[in-house]
């Protein structure tokens, strides 16, 4: 029997390929560097050790097209035919038995039992890797939030507490940390804090359950025993650091993770739990069966791998765990009394500042959203000012959002808001803090839309900002004092050009102050311009030097702002002569602010 050339030829080109994909990181640099081509090559690099096995299954048939007889031809096509199915199904079969048998295993001590009552007092506790908390979700303590379910249970007034417990994790690296619980309920209050870490998101029914006094009360610890406690713990994880593998798990199969969900009543111990459940996930060899890859780009085993699937098996639903052990509803949270933001909002305002020193976050998101929906109207009122003045003008008011609902009032109706300049200017104009300065200066950009005449009247208490606070807290401000052709207000968009000047002011927006400047604020600005133009020598742009070069044109000097781009010979020269291009004088000082 010969072997057929082009067999032979199949072989050893993906015999090569296939020693290529077993080079670590060799698949990863493949598939950038062919990029330009879909990341066609990588493909065929990965898909050649499992292309490889199945040619080598199919042996017999290439050999029975030279099989000296016909009963030999007949026996080769058979064991060519059986060999390929069996390599793709049997292993896979193999895998997913074993993993039957493991999984029966891992649950065969799991209890299903129902509690007479619903208690009043239940205790979670959980770790990281349980499940339990999620990132940058919950409420309450950071060290131990309450979850939604915490929430449902507790607002829907179907336990008296619940308390919380984080457990540490497994893991080497966090080794020193210890268990921290926070006991929580509802107490009803005329204010309630802050209900969330910084940077929680906290669904819209919460927060209006919070707003209308229903407080979510947390407090370290708690000696008080709870009538039931849940636990959902991790007893292996693959993800775990330093990494290891499950100590008896069987062949063909890898585990994943290992959780289990218990519930034990008051006065019982691990041995006679109410209810418990095994979650395994395992990975069992896939059908067909085929060569895979790994890649670990921090570290790790990085090449051939073979392809498998995950199975979970009888996966942990907390929730309705506890509907099927307890009987609860755990349903979605009754709404607060219906009313309008703006109503809510009043009332916030109504607070007096010696029984609520500042306002929580919760109480911020709704005064935004009253704002909001002023904006919004097609028309306004006295009442509208007098309130958006009311919110600006509280010093418990520090959420940077609101000055953006401040900004749409005055660019969609100047002339009804002007009266909201002097409110935004004296805010801006008191003392602050680390808590204050990203509103105060998102409230300088709120003017951005004011025209210069509108700001005139004001000119010397916006040189007063400028002067006393020489930071990014007033950049918004520092824009548009060149517009007023006011000395004073040139002298000193002048200094906070001056690269010599403030370590504190960024010249960027001096710049584009420059570019906005009036007619009668120019001669002074140009030749400041032309030589900090002619300091620079890089071969790129930088942030400070786009609207300078704007500025140059906007005054009728195009001319010369493409020659100083030439002179420099940057690196991106032709694409800032063609955005140059795109402007001609006195174009709106709106469009300062585009990069070249």
């Amino acid at each position: 029997m010969r072997i057929p050339k082009p067999y032979i030829v199949s072989l050893a080109v993906f015999g090569a390929l296939s020693a290529i994909a077993t080079i670590p990181n060799a698949l990863f640099w493949l598939f950038i560097v062919s990029i330009p081509l879909l990341g066609a090559p990588g493909f065929v690099v990965l898909a050649a050790p499992t292309i490889l096995i199945y040619l080598l299954a199919i042996a017999p048939l290439v050999l029975a097209r030279t099989a000296p007889n016909r009963p030999v031809a007949i026996g080769l096509v058979a064991i060519g035919l059986l060999i390929p199915v069996g390599i793709a199904i049997v292993p896979g079969w193999i895998s997913e038995q074993r993993a039957t048998e493991f999984i029966a295993r891992m649950s065969a001590e799991d209890v299903s039992g129902t509690a007479d009552g619903k208690p009043r007092r239940i205790e979670l506790i959980g770790n990281s890797a349980s499940g339990l908390f999620e990132f940058n979700q919950g409420i309450g303590d950071k060290t131990a939030t309450c979850n939604q379910i915490c929430a449902r249970l507790l607002f829907n007034g179907e336990v008296d507490w619940v308390r919380v417990t984080r457990m540490p994790d497994a893991s080497v690296l966090l080794r020193k940390e210890t268990a921290r619980s926070v006991t929580y309920r509802i107490e009803h209050r005329d204010f309630c804090p802050d209900a969330a870490p910084a940077g929680y998101v906290v669904e819209k029914v919460v927060r209006d359950r919070l707003i209308s006094g229903d407080c979510l009360i947390a407090e370290a610890g708690g000696n008080e025993a709870a009538d039931a406690t849940v636990r959902l713990s991790t007893n292996y994880s693959s993800k775990s650091y330093p990494p290891a593998p499950f100590p008896d798990a069987p062949d063909f199969v890898l585990v994943d993770s290992i959780k289990q969900f218990q519930i034990n009543m008051r006065g019982t111990d691990d041995a006679s739990p109410l209810r418990r459940q095994t979650e395994t996930a395992v990975l069992v060899l896939a059908k067909p069966y085929y060569i895979g890859t790994e890649m670990h780009i921090q570290g790790g085993y990085s090449g051939p791998t073979r392809g498998r699937r995950r199975i979970v098996a009888r996966p942990i639903d907390l929730a309705g765990s506890l509907r099927a052990a307890f009987g609860y509803e755990i349903g979605d949270i009754a709404p607060a009394k219906s009313d309008s933001v703006r109503a809510i909002a009043e009332r916030i305002l109504a607070i007096p500042a010696s029984a609520a020193p500042v306002f929580s976050t919760q109480q911020q998101d709704v005064l935004v959203e009253a704002l909001k929906a002023t904006a919004k109207q097609a028309s306004g009122s006295s009442a509208d000012i007098e309130f958006v003045s009311h919110i600006v003008t509280d010093d418990r008011m520090t959420i940077s959002t609101a000055a953006l609902a401040i900004q749409e009032m005055l660019r969609k109706n100047p002339g009804l808001y002007r009266p909201l300049i002097p409110v935004v200017l004296d805010r801006m104009s008191g003392p602050g803090d680390q808590t204050t300065s990203h509103y105060k200066s998102m409230l300088g950009w709120s003017l951005s839309d004011v025209s210069t005449n509108d700001l005139r009247p004001y000119r010397e208490k916006m040189i007063g900002i400028v002067e006393a606070q020489p930071d990014w807290t007033t950049y918004g401000v520092l824009t548009r004092l060149a517009e007023f052709g006011d000395d004073d207000a040139t002298s000193l968009v002048i200094r906070r050009l001056d690269p010599g000047g403030s370590a504190r002011s960024n010249p960027e927006f001096a710049a584009i102050a420059a570019c906005r400047a009036s007619a009668l604020s120019w001669p002074a600005l140009e030749p400041v311009v032309l030589t900090y133009l002619a300091s620079k020598t890089r071969n790129r742009l930088d942030d400070d030097e786009s609207p300078l070069l704007l500025a140059l044109v906007r005054f009728g000097q195009k001319a010369q702002a493409l020659d100083i781009v030439q002179k420099r010979g940057l690196s991106n020269g032709a694409r800032v002569i063609d955005r140059l291009n795109r402007f001609e004088p006195d174009f709106d000082p709106s469009r300062c602010r585009d990069r070249l």
